[in-house]
């Protein structure tokens, strides 16, 4: 079983293979990411996963909007399950670990189910044990109605733009900057990071909201900010 694991503290991932290996006798290889982007090039690159477990709460939201929260991890997940795809074509199953606010029967669950993420775990239900349950044995469709309490007609979406960066991570990204200080060496480091999460037309977007100071210092030292600058 090799599992790719987007939760924000490794010590979680970690408790869960043990746990999952102690109670099923199966050896589990893993990798962990921490942004929501990783996760979507990570599948791009590798499709040798058999499931991915993610947290919802992986990126840390400046917004107080719920609704805006949504928007963006809907977006986020709709990109990953059309990666979500193994060698062979079939789905590779996704285990959402949601916030806690959510509720069965809300909108977005609708929306997951509409993009067949079927095993997003809920309240109490939030436990290594339940994780490890459906690492081991996925939702069916039918199993995922009837726990999200949904009506699968009204499983519809509108899909959003694919070079599209939402406000949230752009404003992740600025408070990120910000928090380097005059590292000058860090702000190359980062911008190397981000370059492996979003592609070339996210990548414009993203440097148009930069500080001054900081894409002087890309101009200045990064080969790569200099490529995507002169498309």
């Amino acid at each position: 079983m090799k599992v790719l694991f987007a939760v924000n503290d490794e010590n979680i991932s970690t408790s869960i293979v043990k746990k999952y290996q102690k109670q099923y006798k199966e050896i589990i290889s893993y990798k962990n990411v921490y942004y929501f982007n990783a996760i979507l090039k990570e599948l791009q690159r590798n499709k040798s996963y058999d499931r991915v477990v993610i947290s919802e709460d992986l990126e840390e939201f400046t917004s107080s909007s719920y609704e805006q929260k949504d928007k963006f991890i809907f977006d986020r997940l709709d990109n990953i399950s059309d990666e979500a795809i193994s060698t062979s074509g079939v789905d590779i199953p996704i285990i959402i670990i949601c916030s806690e606010r959510r509720t069965k029967g809300e909108p977005i669950l609708v929306k997951l189910f509409s993009i067949s993420i079927y095993n997003a775990i809920l309240g109490e239900d939030r436990t290594t044990d339940e994780v490890c349950r459906l690492i081991n044995k996925p939702r069916t469709k039918k199993e995922a109605k009837l726990y999200y309490k949904i009506d699968s007609e009204d499983a519809k979406y509108e899909r959003e733009k694919e070079n599209e960066v939402s406000e949230v991570e752009l404003q992740n990204i600025l408070r990120h900057f910000k928090r380097l200080g005059k590292n000058e060496q860090d702000y190359v480091d980062s911008f190397k990071n981000i370059i492996s999460q979003y592609n070339k037309e996210q990548l414009k977007v993203v440097i148009a909201i930069l500080p001054d100071n900081v894409k002087s210092i890309l101009q200045e030292n990064s080969v790569e900010y200099q490529k995507i600058v002169r498309l």
